[in-house]
């Protein structure tokens, strides 16, 4: 997309002539008179720069730019002076401006100047990028001051520079990822891969190959030998997240594996020999799964060498005000807005939730809140939605006069067959309010909820639910 400048300038022959050249060389350009008329198009269109006079009538250039550098701090704009005015353009610069060009200005050396503009701006894009990369991996991301949080972050320390197995256990959105990058990264092996596998997101056929790999003709459409997840991640980390969904059948390989440092493709005979230290992350219960015959007894001891469990986020409340600080710091960086921090009605919101959706559906929230700001504070009805929510969560805990409300569900007081239903019905009831909230839209519903998109997905399919039908009402 062509770069859209905005020219403020009050002698119109010379704004057109630079729009001409401007033009000439790639970039969309309108033009304003003043300040005041730049305000009005700024409001309406959205610009990569501002090339702005000073000495202009109703706003000059100066008093343009603080009004700019309050709403968008993040846009470069370039102040132009006539009068060799270096007392001006001190001033500009120290208000935020990009940079400065006396008049009479030479067209090729303002062509010049605003591709160097841009070319700064785009490096400065990619480092911003390549920081919030860098945090992810080596763990910055993960923020708490309670003394839950420390012991995790204790743990996380003495184990990362061994090479023990560790088994990350916790709820949905607790950061288990994130442990596991900060444990490579900070460990011998952070030169060589970290390669993550969902076991959840696969076919059992499709999870073998892509953890062990095949050769070519091993199975209908293997028409080319590929190399498996172990053997790119040799001298490096695998992260096998939600490894209670892997399949029974495959986990005296993976047992191998873990064993001897060894395994072969599907549909060979030759053994690969591979050095992997190995980081599983399970939300369900093992030891019920292996009462249940799902989860091989031998496996779940090979794994659990080292575990680190992470609390929800309900369990570390006081961890909640140095989130919501980071979330801020990271969108208004982010979305390019300028946020200065939340009222204390809507921490108080955000602090009396219970967070089933954990530290990912707070980010989520955060981040729609910030998307919706229009001052420079988070204001309580950002969060409105929470307020429902909690009370839907604690009534038939904390209200009893409305148990008779729940007396469908029960089945001669049975009381798994009681749950069963009851949950069914809470799901249904959920995920419709959702879809209605969000008219339609699943991966608004999907952030808004803290569900993921695509477990979300099947228990809209799974309810036989159109979103469609959600569009206009």
């Amino acid at each position: 997309m062509k770069k859209r400048i905005l020219i403020v300038e009050d002698e119109s022959r010379q704004a057109k002539l630079w729009m001409t050249k401007l033009e000439h060389e790639g970039y969309k350009v309108d033009l304003a008179e003043n300040g005041k008329e730049a305000c009005d198009k700024m409001l309406k269109e959205s610009y990569n720069l501002i090339l702005t006079d000073i000495r202009m009538p109703q706003l000059d250039g100066l008093q343009l730019l603080d009004w700019i550098k309050e709403r968008d701090r993040e846009l470069p704009v370039i102040v132009l002076t006539a009068y060799a005015e270096v007392e001006s353009a001190v001033k500009a610069m120290k208000k935020g401006a990009y940079d400065y060009v006396k008049k009479p200005i030479d067209l090729e050396d303002l062509v010049q100047i605003i591709g160097k503009v841009f070319r700064m701006k785009r490096l400065e894009e990619e480092n911003v990028y390549l920081r919030k990369e860098l945090s992810r991996k080596t763990g910055e991301l993960i923020v708490g001051k309670s003394i839950t949080f420390k012991k995790v972050m204790d743990l996380i320390e003495k184990v990362a520079k061994t090479k023990s197995t560790i088994l990350i256990g916790g709820e949905t959105g607790t950061g288990k990822e994130l442990v596991a990058n900060a444990i490579h990264y900070n460990s011998p092996r952070k030169n060589a891969p970290l390669v993550v596998v969902n076991c959840a997101a696969l076919p059992e056929n499709l999870l073998e190959s892509e953890l062990f790999g095949h050769v070519k003709g091993a199975f209908t459409g293997a028409y080319e030998d590929k190399k498996g997840k172990f053997a790119v991640a040799d001298s490096g980390t695998i992260f096998l997240d939600e490894i209670g969904a892997i399949p029974i059948n495959l986990q005296s390989k993976l047992l191998r594996v873990i064993e001897n440092q060894q395994f072969e493709p599907i549909g060979s005979t030759k053994t690969i020999l591979c050095d992997v230290r190995i980081i599983a992350a399970t939300n369900v219960d093992l030891k019920k799964a292996i009462e249940k015959d799902n989860f091989r007894e031998d496996l779940y001891y090979r794994l659990n060498v080292f575990p680190i469990y992470l609390p929800p986020l309900r369990q570390r409340v006081e961890d909640i005000p140095y989130l919501i600080d980071h979330f801020i710091k990271m969108y208004s960086n982010e979305l390019k807005k300028v946020i200065k921090g939340i009222e204390k009605q809507a921490l108080d919101i955000l602090i009396s939730y219970s967070w089933p959706g954990n530290v990912r559906e707070l980010e989520n929230v955060m981040e729609r809140a910030i998307v919706l700001c229009e001052t420079d504070t988070l204001t309580a009805d950002l969060f409105s939605m929470l307020e429902g929510k909690n009370a839907e969560r604690q009534l038939p805990l904390l209200n009893t006069k409305h148990s008779e409300d729940f007396s469908c569900y029960q089945n001669s007081g049975n009381y798994s067959e009681s749950k069963k239903k009851l949950l069914a019905a809470f799901d249904s009831n959920f995920i419709i309010k959702i879809i209605r909230e969000t008219k339609g839209n699943i991966t608004m519903a999907a952030k808004i909820s803290g569900i993921d998109r695509k477990n979300l997905y099947r228990k809209i399919k799974s309810l036989n639910i159109d979103p469609k039908e959600f569009k206009y009402k």
